[in-house]
């Protein structure tokens, strides 16, 4: 999760910028502070954190952020909360408010806030893996998933006992699958709890269920690294 910063005065951005990196390195938090314009348009697509300075362009700059993605948090900065005109609320949506001066404990405990937010959103997003089929929803655990197999412009989802085609591609999969998964193949992510053995000179995997999948050289290292990262112990098949 990125965080963007935009303050019109060059001051206040390195105030919150210092802030930000404080911030991160005391959480030991993984993402990257960028300068944010009004006229920005190559935001990244996933879930990201903006500091937005109040002024009368505030309700356009958030309906391009919230395009990019509607779960994006905008924090409002302002010289007190009294120039913060009530009409914006029902498209800005503020995730809260830093008022200047900048004190570092205000702006802790909104971060802290929006942090703690994505993580439970994350891991509640990560357990459960929600398609369709046709017109008829489903839902499954990531855990009860051998593997996602892409077929002909659809996603094949195998589990133990079932298999189901959906359109969605392997891409959209990578960006909400939990640790567990990994991807070993261009046409295969596998879950790495469910894997029986490797045969990396036939660069195979066998899974518990019995079937193989494939494993592309260009993506053997990083399932040998997957395994020992994780202190994986392959099944008893």
């Amino acid at each position: 999760m990125n965080i963007y910063i935009y303050q019109s005065n060059e001051q206040y951005f390195n105030e919150l910028k210092d802030i930000c990196i404080r911030f991160l390195i005391k959480n030991d938090i993984d993402a990257e502070i960028i300068s944010y314009s009004e006229k920005a348009d190559n935001l990244n697509e996933n879930i990201s954190v903006f500091l937005i300075e109040n002024n009368d362009m505030i309700k356009q700059a958030a309906r391009k952020i919230y395009d990019v993605n509607n779960f994006n948090y905008i924090v409002i900065t302002s010289d007190n909360f009294s120039s913060i005109h009530s009409e914006v609320f029902p498209c800005v949506r503020p995730s809260g408010f830093i008022i200047r001066p900048f004190e570092y404990s205000n702006a802790e405990k909104i971060l802290n806030s929006i942090f703690d937010n994505f993580n439970d959103m994350e891991n509640k997003k990560n357990q459960i893996f929600n398609f369709k089929v046709h017109s008829q929803e489903f839902r499954l655990p990531f855990s009860s998933i051998l593997y996602f197999e892409s077929s002909n412009k659809k996603i094949k989802i195998r589990t133990a006992s079932q298999e189901f085609e959906t359109y969605l591609s392997l891409e959209k999969i990578e960006n909400i699958m939990p640790s567990d998964f990994i991807r070993i193949h261009k046409g295969f992510i596998i879950n790495i709890s469910k894997v029986c053995s490797i045969d990396y000179k036939n660069m195979l995997v066998s899974l518990e269920n019995g079937s193989f999948v494939p494993v592309s050289r260009s993506l053997k290292n990083a399932l040998k690294e997957k395994v020992s990262e994780n202190g994986s112990k392959l099944c008893s098949g």
